[in-house]
């Protein structure tokens, strides 16, 4: 998979770094999504995600999956490779369309105890690395509606300080200290909602607009 460009202008026209990398789904990719069904693969090993309904599939920026807000999400089960305790990234493009008020979360993609990132209701972005001395880190400035924006977040515990990260758009917008590892989690890997194990998310944990390529590394990068 090294060198393929897909997706929102080609992920920005950059090889996909691969050392680490165990989720990349890509709407674009037609190995990752065919354009119909509700099948979509991590095309990193053998794991099939499942839309939680028909009709997701959005075919602007060369195909984007669309998320309506009330219960739409991909549910990817459990393996152990996305059961990641000492270092981790999460990566990926989201298009939020609303603002959905206060305390209504909107998630790129979560593994409810080990690690998170969303929108929270004032447009930052929050990342969680769950189970460590503080899980939450947040933005320092805020994304915009309907825009695209590459968000992403990074923790290493053994990385000493200012060891998890967040990013937009490549840029470094906060680094915080944080100790401890991450624990361990039977719930799906899912995207466009939080992950409970269930149906849905919490209340209002739903994903307005659209989301494009997504990553989740063994390790931290740096800008991702």
């Amino acid at each position: 998979m090294a060198g393929v460009k897909t997706g929102i202008s080609g992920q920005i026209n950059n090889n996909i770094v691969t050392d680490g990398l165990v989720f990349y789904i890509d709407p674009a990719y037609k190995i990752s999504y065919p354009g119909t069904g509700t099948s979509v693969e991590n095309t990193i090993f053998s794991s099939t995600g499942t839309m939680s309904a028909t009709g997701m599939f959005d075919t602007s920026n060369q195909g984007t999956f669309a998320f309506d807000g009330t219960g739409d999400n991909i549910d990817f089960a459990d393996n152990s490779a996305y059961d990641i305790t000492d270092a981790v990234s999460v990566f990926g493009w989201m298009y939020v369309t609303l603002d959905k008020g206060a305390g209504q979360n909107q998630y790129l993609l979560s593994k409810q105890n080990l690690y998170d990132i969303f929108i929270t209701h004032n447009l930052y972005v929050a990342f969680y690395a769950k189970n460590i001395s503080q899980p939450a880190t947040y933005s320092l400035s805020a994304i915009s509606i309907n825009n695209w924006f590459y968000v992403g977040g990074t923790y290493d515990k053994d990385a000493g300080s200012n060891n998890t990260k967040v990013y937009i758009n490549g840029v470094l917008s906060q680094e915080l200290t944080r100790t401890g590892a991450m624990g361990s989690d039977d719930n799906p890997v899912r995207i466009g909602s939080y992950s409970n194990g269930g149906g849905g998310g919490g209340s209002g944990w739903d994903m307005n607009g659209n989301i494009g390529p997504t990553k989740v590394y063994n390790r931290a990068l740096s800008a991702g």
